[in-house]
């Protein structure tokens, strides 16, 4: 732990700021240009670069290739100085804040929020966000009455920025004495006392865990050393909002970038995509290429020239490299990233993904672009179940209990006689024993009349409870007040352990009318486990409940439990609870040191948080309780969930649900939603499908079936079942809505969070989030099939055509001794990738299609017969075609694109060699030979690109002929346009050269001859191509 002495603290100024900005104005220039350079293809341009400015070695002058270079660095520079000032924005709002900062006599010192520290004591007011994670020290209520403030042990808090829970929590005060009844303001003695004799702080290692929090204070008074451990109970993290309580004051623990809210972000960027993966495999395979040009160029060069020193022979090689270099195109990934900000915004503005929660229209949003394109090659969807598949709407449906069997809550309250609720020794005693733990049992309060809670299962019992006049009133940490359909009933409170995921289970002791009492509520999993010592009797019972409960298949169950405690139990339990949480209390403090502990305790003497405390008590109290009941909650089905599930598994997408659930409610769901059918399913526990896939047994059935329900999992076998599908090379989406689904939305190649009522840590740690689970069959069948045909299209022409541009200087190079002597003009290379031939790929990045679609006009209905047909239509295709858009980037259509350009471009070159082998001249007799050569060739190659890129369009659209024409722009506008403007260095060919080509008539002989052979190789490539990628759908389930 990290120990903080008050008194001796060093005060940092701008301690609690939050910074997640990357630049300010002074270093975004250097720090931005160096995380370019940091990627290796930035950096490989930048090497090419510097060459370039070597006279010596560059066969061109650097200006065109640096104003490329600029223009493609520069847009991601000012794309990332954009976002950059946007989180300035946003740091500089949320750190300015004004608090209250209370100093040593009490004064209130106005501050802005990021100039807090661990140990400074603040006052928040009544709706104000919490500015660190702080500790509740005291709360104070405003009595409208008498205008004075009264000191309360509570406060109430809303949670909404932390996990989207906006149900109020309820927090305690580190030490609950009321001090004063009556106050002008917050000056109480507990604060006075805080304030003076606090000496330090023990905090936890900063960490994102929401649910757990450890602190210890030490407090000097009197010569005596007392020390307060503080738990999640009086935990409030920064982001909380102060709901229902005037003022609270408040101890800060943590801040600035060690607050648990700001750790929680993710911001662990995804491994590389399955997509860049294979363009990493591709540039491999070119740089493969690339190599072999080089060293087969400069050793042809060194035999050729066989007298020329060894420095000149490096220098031939240089220049080779320069020349290669436009191998790798320059403007790929620029283009791409350019394509994926804009389908991210598509995304968002998608009507048919918006939905209506709560009354607000939420839209589906894109959280990481990296992975975008992933969408198109899922394999497998691992689903969480609650608030997922389901809309985490709890209606109570049923209950059970062994003396009336399995009744809806109206006929087992008809049974109930009130008045013998009392004395709780009548015949009805088992189900008046399950009426007072639904009602007591839960970590519900109340505001406004209305019942607050994080549980929706809590929820459900209370309010329909409610609506049969059985509630309770008032609830404070020491009593609760029941009205039992108008008579009164006080419950006493001794002691309570809330809900936590490591239990899943509550327990309260209660005394009712002399009564000691231990409720407890929960997973049936934990309190019917044959694990837990019991007796016979109850063990026999607990099979019993346990049968009934795993024949109610559709429903979620909360399993009750009751003890009667002898006042002799609950005070040794309360004394040896006490001695152990002194023990916390004070290390120093050795069992060993004293006889009368030792044995006993000492297994107490290693606990190290109070959590730990408290869950060790309670799981020795909560031995043979009896069971007394179970409620059957109905969880309502996502809206459009059957057809949602039923097309992707139509699609060949494999569907696992997996959830903490037991199987029979597991499996009841998967088939109710149609996840799955009764041919072609299996169930598995949780544990048991991770230890099959470690030990690699019977995967081929395992991967067979097209839906699995693995049930009981927790959330580190969520994860567990992901990374391990990963390192089996299956592309796999994941997607719920729940801090438990974390681990695996983190680990899946695409993590999409639902924006439900289990809070936002979902969402934050996903690459996609979603109103509804419905919104994933547009994702995947719609922007995923699309951005994947696009980008693989745009990836395979871009290698296409440079090699089809490059292998003809290749091959000029044997013709010029291996000196690396340019064939090209350097603009017309420095641009042919940049301008001339990025206008066509970039439309179709933006708008390429497999199949045209009709949009309605108000993007959600179809309002013609017309419009609904193709819209049916479509999603007909898209399922049936969703693995066969994954056949257009792979490996062999990648090799038949890199040989297709290496062989087209072979021959188009010895065929333009043939026709100048004796040279061409004009009516004046005057030669065109390597310019003119240099320009026919450079022709041909652009209008031959262009027609191919134009041929290779599924969707053709208004963009695309914009495209053509921008093209045809570009090359005219630099070929002539600016020709001979030197100051600009923008002419293609020189002056004089470009009247002599175009003015020779047989250079259009030679355009139309070189013309119709590309033709004729790209027509018999792209037939090849389609054949090629039409078996391999066809091999495609």
């Amino acid at each position: 732990m990290l120990n903080i002495d008050i008194e001796n603290r060093k005060i940092i100024s701008n301690a609690n700021r939050v910074k997640t900005s990357k630049y300010n104005f002074i270093t975004f220039l250097p720090h931005n240009l160096f995380d370019q350079l940091s990627k290796p293809s930035t950096f490989y341009f930048f090497v090419t670069l510097c060459l370039q400015f070597i006279p010596s070695i560059s066969p061109f002058e650097p200006w065109d290739y640096l104003l490329a270079f600029s223009i493609v660095v520069g847009t991601s520079m000012i794309k990332d100085g954009l976002e950059d000032y946007q989180r300035h924005i946003e740091d500089h709002a949320l750190n300015s804040r004004r608090t209250n900062l209370i100093l040593k006599d009490l004064k209130l010192e106005e501050t802005s929020v990021e100039k807090l520290n661990s140990g400074d004591i603040v006052l928040f007011e009544k709706n104000e966000q919490i500015s660190a994670d702080v500790i509740l020290l005291k709360g104070y209520e405003l009595n409208r009455e008498t205008n004075k403030f009264e000191c309360i042990n509570h406060c109430f808090i809303e949670t909404s920025n932390l996990d989207g829970e906006t149900n109020l929590k309820k927090k305690a005060a580190l030490v609950n004495e009321n001090d004063h009844k009556a106050l002008d303001d917050f000056r109480c003695d507990c604060i006075r006392n805080y304030k003076k004799n606090i000496k330090s702080i023990a905090i936890e290692e900063p960490n994102d865990s929401f649910t757990e929090f450890d602190c210890k204070i030490e407090i000097n008074q009197d010569q005596r050393k007392d020390i307060k451990v503080g738990s999640v109970k009086n935990a409030i993290l920064r982001g909380s909002i102060l709901k229902n309580t005037s003022l609270i004051a408040c101890l800060v623990i943590n801040v600035g970038n060690h607050t648990k809210q700001a750790m929680s972000i993710n911001t662990d960027k995804k491994s590389t995509s399955v997509f860049e993966q294979k363009i990493n495999w591709t540039l491999g395979l070119v740089f493969g290429i690339y190599a072999v040009m080089l060293f087969s160029t400069t050793g042809y060069g060194a035999y050729y020239n066989s007298n020329l020193s060894t420095f000149e022979i490096i220098k031939f090689m240089a220049s080779s490299y320069i020349l290669y270099s436009y191998l790798v195109p320059l403007s790929l990934f620029l283009m791409i990233e350019i394509c994926k900000i804009y389908h991210a915004y598509i995304i968002s503005i998608d009507k048919d993904m918006f939905r209506d929660l709560d009354g607000t229209n939420v839209n589906s949003r894109c959280r990481n672009t990296a992975v975008i394109e992933d969408l198109g090659s899922i394999d497998y969807i691992l689903t969480d179940k609650t608030g997922t598949l389901t809309e985490n709407s709890m209606t109570l449906k049923l209950l059970h209990n062994f003396t009336t069997g399995q009744k809806n809550i109206s006929n087992l309250l008809e049974e109930i006689i009130t008045s013998n609720i009392n004395n709780l020794s009548g015949e009805n005693r088992e189900k008046e024993l399950f009426l007072l733990n639904m009602l007591i049992c839960n970590s519900v309060e109340i505001y406004n009349d209305n019942y607050e809670g994080i549980s929706q299962e809590e929820l459900s019992i209370l309010n329909l409870l409610k609506e049969h006049g059985y509630f309770f009133e008032s609830r404070t940490p020491e009593k609760i007040i029941l009205n039992l359909n108008g008579a009164k009933l006080k419950v006493y409170i001794l002691s309570n352990l809330d809900f936590s995921s490591k239990r899943q289970r509550q327990s309260i002791i209660c005394k009712i009318n002399g009564k000691i009492l231990l409720f407890t509520k929960g997973s049936d999993q934990k309190l019917l486990a044959d694990s837990i010592d019991k007796s016979e009797d109850i063990a026999d019972l607990d099979k019993k409940a346990k049968d009934y409960i795993n024949n109610v298949n559709e429903y979620r169950t909360l399993v009750f439990k009751y003890k009667i405690l002898s006042k002799e139990e609950y005070d040794e339990f309360k004394t040896n609870k006490q001695i152990a949480i002194n023990l916390l209390n004070n290390h120093s403090m050795k069992i060993s040191s004293n006889e009368k502990l030792k044995g006993k305790y000492e297994k107490y003497n290693n606990l190290e948080l109070l959590d730990d405390v408290d869950d060790a008590f309670y799981k020795e109290i909560e031995t043979n309780t009896i069971y007394v009941g179970s409620s059957l909650i109905e969880d309502k089905l996502s809206e459009n969930i059957h057809s949602t599930l039923t097309m992707l598994r139509s699609s060949s997408i494999k569907l696992w649900m997996i959830t903490g659930d037991k199987k029979e409610t597991g499996v009841a769901c998967a088939i109710n939603s149609g996840l799955a059918d009764n041919n072609d399913f299996f169930s598995m526990e949780g544990q048991q499908l991770v230890n099959r896939l470690e030990n690699k047994e019977d995967l081929d059935e395992i991967f067979r079936i097209s839906s699995i329900v693995v049930y009981r999992a927790t959330p580190a076998q969520k994860g567990k079942i992901a990374k391990i599908l990963r390192n089996l090379d299956k592309k796999i989406l994941a997607i719920g809505d729940g801090n438990n689904d974390v681990a695996m939305l983190k680990i899946a190649h695409v993590g999409v969070g639902i924006i439900g009522k289990e809070g936002r840590q979902a969402v934050l740690n996903s690459d996609f989030a979603l109103p509804t689970f419905s919104c994933l069959r547009r994702l995947i069948l719609y922007h995923g099939r699309f951005n994947l045909l696009r980008y693989s299209k745009i990836v395979t022409n871009s290698f296409y055509k440079n090699l089809f541009f490059i292998i003809i200087q290749y091959l000029y190079n044997f013709y010029n001794g291996g000196t690396g002597y340019p064939f090209y003009k350097d603009s017309f290379m420095n641009y042919y990738n940049l301008i001339y031939t990025s206008m066509i790929p970039m439309s179709i990045g933006f708008f390429e299609r497999d199949k045209e679609i009709f949009k309605s006009s108000n993007g959600i209905y179809w309002e013609t017969i017309e419009e609904e047909r193709a819209a049916q239509e479509y999603d007909f295709h898209a399922v049936k075609t969703y693995k066969h858009i994954q056949a257009y980037f792979t490996k062999p259509i990648i090799l038949a694109h890199i040989i297709g350009g290496v062989l087209q471009s072979i021959i188009l070159f010895f065929s333009i060699r043939f026709m100048f082998n004796d040279g061409i001249s004009n009516s004046s007799g005057k030669m065109l030979q390597s310019p003119g050569e240099s320009i026919i060739i450079s022709t041909i190659i652009f209008l031959s690109v262009i027609n191919s890129q134009y041929r290779i369009i599924s969707f053709i659209n208004k963009y695309s002929y914009i495209a053509v024409f921008l093209s045809f722009f570009f090359a005219i506008f630099f070929t002539f346009g600016l020709n001979g403007i030197d100051f600009l260095h923008m002419n293609i060919f020189e002056s004089e050269i470009v009247p002599k080509v175009f003015t020779n008539v047989f250079t259009y002989f030679i355009l139309a001859g070189g013309l119709i052979l590309t033709y004729s190789l790209d027509t018999l490539f792209l037939l090849y191509i389609d054949n090629r990628i039409k078996k391999m759908q066809q091999s495609y389930k």
